[in-house]
This record gives structure tokens, sequence and C-alpha cells, in this order.
């Protein structure tokens, strides 16, 4: 009886010990060193939070976005056009991946060279862009770090157009964000291509990894990233009355952390707003393209009806994710 007693005395005392102990509540991605975050309200500026967000980052394919908005910028300034064929040159056929398999020789218009980008952050279409706008991937080179220096990117260098590894290559998370906040202030007309899925080249369809967009219901677009040095970055936006949000996360030690953090970070940024809520879409919108002659860019959702496109405007309002 005693053995017994003194045997139920132990598990308790064990089982206490083991309630006892701290519970270790920090998020695991902050246990990262190369970890920083920001979430800015796109419209005002104002910062609702930041974590090493002046600290020196790799980008990896976030510098794809730069990329995209010298693009956009082109493409304005009627420079290129949407239908206009890039003859892939060696170096971009010579590309890691992530990629599309691009073929010395081979033609790719523009615009589908901009949904290689945004959906499969495609190194090789990356190239392609830079060499045609440019004329040389030094040059074009140049033209990103002045364009930065435009948006006041005070901490960026780029040594590349696609983001692989350099390690001169660098940017903080709010530089990232003035970037995310310019391309959706400046391109209103090119902006929704950034909440794409998913785009079908040469017959086949090719699905991107930008899971925040079907799993947060007001996301509306850009980026994800990702080399062995800098861990899996992202970059979001949301479109909301009450309060659009641009939000940077880099360093995270898979996809899913960065992803499920992404998540936390907005709904904390919104709460901040005074807008309640865990905002998980239910149904998301499939965005498929439409080719039309008029309005090369344009994309209706699948459970929208359909929206003439006249005089060349892209229908926002059609591609909005409620």
């Amino acid at each position: 009886m005693f053995l017994i007693k003194l045997f139920l005395a132990c598990l308790l005392f064990t089982s206490f010990e083991v309630w006892a102990k701290p519970v270790d509540i920090t998020p695991s991605i902050l246990r990262s060193s190369n970890y920083a975050s920001i979430v800015i309200n796109a419209k005002t500026g104002r910062v609702l939070f930041a974590k090493n967000a002046d600290q020196r980052r790799y980008p990896a394919s976030l510098t794809k976005m730069m990329t995209l908005y010298i693009t956009f910028e082109t493409l304005k300034k009627k420079k290129l056009s949407p239908l206009q064929k890039l003859t892939v040159s060696k170096h971009a056929s010579e590309q890691p991946r992530s990629n599309i398999d691009l073929k010395r020789g081979q033609k790719i218009t523009v615009r589908k060279a901009i949904h290689a980008l945004i959906v499969k952050s495609a190194n090789d279409a990356a190239v392609v862009l830079g060499e045609a706008i440019s004329g040389d991937r030094r040059k074009f080179i140049g033209l990103m770090n002045k364009t930065a220096k435009k948006l006041n990117m005070k901490n960026t260098n780029f040594q590349n157009a696609h983001g692989l590894h350099h390690e001169k290559q660098y940017t903080t998370a709010r530089d990232m964000a003035k970037l995310a906040s310019a391309l959706k202030k400046d391109f209103p007309r090119y902006y929704h291509l950034f909440s794409m899925t998913s785009f079908t080249y040469r017959g086949k369809e090719i699905k991107g990894h930008n899971r925040v967009l079907k799993r947060y219901e007001w996301a509306d677009g850009l980026k994800t990233g990702y080399v062995n040095a800098s861990g899996f970055n992202l970059a979001t936006s949301t479109k909301k009355p009450e309060g659009n949000l641009v939000a940077i996360v880099m360093g995270a030690q898979t996809a899913r952390i960065r992803d499920d953090h992404m998540i936390d970070l907005l709904d904390n940024a919104y709460a901040r707003l005074g807008i309640k809520g865990r905002v998980k879409a239910k149904n998301t919108l499939q965005l498929k393209s439409k080719n039309t002659k008029k309005g090369v860019f344009q994309y209706v959702s699948s459970n929208l009806p359909k929206v003439t496109n006249n005089n060349d405007k892209l229908c926002w309002d059609a591609l909005e994710i409620h």
C-alpha cells in the first residue's frame, strides 16, 4: 500500500513539473536569423508592425517585383507592347529553375513573360524582359538601381533581374514594402495580374505557389521568393474598403511558416484598424485568362459575369477578390 501511494505521489509531482514548465509561445519564424517583416497601411503609409525592417536581407525572387515595375513602366511608355514577341537569348535559356524551359532562339510575348514571372517566378523569362528593355543585362541592372533610388529604396542594391543569389544583392523589408506599394499605386492597369494563380503556356497549364492568395480572402496579389541564403520570403497586398495593406515577410524556415506568419500579421494589422475577425477565404476565385484583341491583360473570374473591355481599359471591378 505504501508503495502504491509513493508511486501516485511521484506521478502527480512529475505531471505537475511537466505542466509547470514555461511554454514557448514565440513564433518559430522569429528564431530565424534572416527574419524581417513589416506591415503598412498602403494608403497612409502608417507602419502597423515592423521587426528588423531596416536590416539587410537577400530579396530572392522578390527582385522580380522590380523587373515587373520597370516592365510595366516600359509598357506605359509604349516602348513595349503586350503581344510583342521577344527572342530568347543563350544567357536567358541557361537560367536555372524556377523557369519555363525557354530555349535559345524561341519567341515569347511580353504578356506571357509577365505571366511567367508572376505565377512561376521564371528566371529565364525575367532575363528575356530585362534584355528586351535595356538591350544588355548590365544596363538593365543599372536601370533597376536607378528606379530603386527614385522609389526611395535607400538600402537596396540589385545585381540581376531574377533574384538568384548574389552577395551584393540586398534589400530590406521596408524597401520591399515601398516597391510593392509603388506597383499597386503606379500601375492599376496591370496590378491585378499579381492575383493570378495559374496561366497557360504552349498548351500547358502552369500553376503558381503563392498559397496566401488562396488562403486569405482579402489578399489581392504580389510575390513569393526563396533562395537558400534568404529563406522563404513573401510580399502580400490586400484590398479592403477599411484599409489596404502591404506586408513583407522575409527569412522564414519553410513556406508554410512564412504563409502562416503572414496571415497572422495581416489579421493583427486589421484588428489594429478596428476590423475584427479572421478572414480566411471560403471560396477562392479562380482567375482565368481571357484573350481579346483589345484587352490582352484582361482576366475574368469564373464566378463573375463577363465584362466588356472597352477602349483597351482593364476592367478592375470584375477582378476584385471579396
